[in-house]
């Protein structure tokens, strides 16, 4: 679940701003994380309950329509704390916490 804070620049051109800048924090729920082992070939691991981390993200809004409606982009990051430990996640490694980018289209509707 992400809260983040929204910086609505160029106000003047559009009053809900052409350009978005977004930060804030995520909180993620990891229980359904559901890997059960029947076999011997995966190695054991453990999964912390939540995780969360910070988030960043930008949405540009070029298209503007004349019914209100708008066109853009988003950007979004992400880095948060470990969800699980196994073999190749342990604590004491340098990076083991999670991630994503993700990026689309965006359509907003008028008010």
């Amino acid at each position: 679940m992400p809260v983040t804070w929204n910086l609505r620049l160029f106000r003047n051109y559009h009053p809900e701003g052409l350009i978005h800048v977004k930060f804030g924090g995520a909180l993620q729920f990891n229980q359904l994380l559901a890997v059960t082992n029947h076999s011997l070939e995966l190695p054991d691991k453990s999964s912390n309950i939540f995780s969360g981390g910070g988030t960043l993200g930008l949405n540009i809004f070029p298209v503007n329509f004349d019914n209100g409606t708008r066109l853009g982009l988003y950007f979004d990051l992400y880095r948060g704390s470990q969800i699980y430990i196994d073999y190749y996640n342990q604590p004491e490694f340098e990076v083991p916490g999670s991630s994503y980018r993700r990026f689309g289209i965006v359509y907003q509707f008028s008010n």
